[in-house]
This record gives C-alpha cells, sequence and structure tokens, in this order.
C-alpha cells in the first residue's frame, strides 16, 4: 500500500463528515513518506478512521490536523509516527490513564452527550501493537487532544504489479473482530 494516498483518501471521507461543523481537517505528511509498505491497508484505515472519527465527535469548532514522519528508515523496515490533534473537548487528566481500556468513555456525562461503546480506542490500540508501534495522548480539558502512535512497517522492496499485490493479499490471514457504532465505517 501506499500509506499517502490512503491518508489522502482518509482525510477525504472525513472531510464529508465535517460539513455540518466549522471543523477543518488538514493532512501534513513529511515527504520522507514516499515509498510501498506490506500493510493491510483495512487496519490502516481503522486506525485512522477511529481516530479521526474521535475528533471530529469531540470537536464543535476549529481544526483537526493528521500528520505523519519518517522516525527512521532501514531497508527493510520503516518506523513512522502519525498523531491526530484536535481542538475538541478534551479530556479530563485523571481519565487519560484509563482511555485506551475497553468500554471506558471519560465521563458519564460525556457518554450522555457523544454516545458510543467505549471501544475504538482500545481497538486502536490493539491495532497498533500489531505493527509493534505504541500509541499515546496529550490532552488538556477545553482545548483539545493529540493522539500520537508510532508504526513500524515492511518497506516494500520493488514495484509489484496490482496482479500480484493480489496474490500477496490472497495468500494472508489474520482474523480481526472490527465494532463500530457508527453506519457509515460499518461500510468502511
Amino acid at each position: 500500500m501506499d500509506l499517502s494516498d490512503t491518508l489522502k483518501a482518509i482525510v477525504d471521507i472525513a472531510r464529508l463528515k465535517t460539513s455540518e461543523k466549522d471543523i477543518d481537517i488538514v493532512l501534513k505528511l513529511d515527504e520522507a513518506i514516499r515509498f510501498k509498505v506490506m500493510a493491510d491497508t483495512t487496519v490502516i484505515n481503522q486506525i485512522f478512521l477511529n481516530l479521526i472519527n474521535n475528533a471530529i465527535k469531540f470537536t464543535e469548532h476549529g481544526h483537526i490536523e493528521i500528520s505523519g514522519a519518517l522516525l527512521e528508515k532501514t531497508e527493510d523496515i520503516a518506523h513512522l509516527v502519525f498523531a491526530v490533534k484536535d481542538t475538541g473537548i478534551g479530556i479530563p487528566s485523571k481519565k487519560l490513564d484509563a482511555i485506551f481500556q475497553q468500554f471506558n468513555q471519560g465521563d458519564s456525562q460525556t457518554k450522555l452527550k457523544y454516545g458510543g461503546t467505549g471501544l475504538g480506542l482500545a481497538i486502536v490500540k490493539r491495532l497498533v501493537g500489531g505493527y509493534h508501534g505504541e500509541i499515546d495522548v496529550e490532552s488538556t480539558v477545553g482545548h483539545g487532544s493529540i493522539f500520537q502512535f508510532t508504526l513500524k512497517l515492511s518497506i516494500c522492496k520493488n514495484s509489484k504489479s496490482s496482479k500480484d499485490d493480489y496474490k500477496i493479499r490472497t495468500h494472508t490471514s489474520c482474523h480481526a473482530l472490527i465494532v463500530e457504532d457508527n453506519p457509515i465505517n460499518q461500510q468502511y
């Protein structure tokens, strides 16, 4: 997959969701991320869509910034860092330690106002971990949040035709449970 193209497509999808709100979405990618990687597009999409959808849900106005940079690159592996930053409601500091636990949504007022199951960030943490990465959050109530995560992805050594790419994908098996309460996201 081409990370740059994939992220541009994800941001285009997100822009459709922000049409009812006063939110700008910006994508800032390091020019060094111009290579193909071996990764499950569905998993990468799920990571970004969960984080971006949360940013949209908890931001009434302002902006959401998605950024990506290359930390280190060897012949075989790219170590990348990404961030999803918003100007939303933020997360109380006493809740930050538990935010990646299943069924945790901050506080009861947030759950009542915004809904959801509290599984999205737990799923993201697990998916990021599947690519030998870590995720962290910084947040200030009333000023927004920054979710930053790393991924270690195998670099494609040469360009393969889409037919060869299809063969690789069909011979790889993995199992994933994806839980999504948003009907549009369920389609993706």
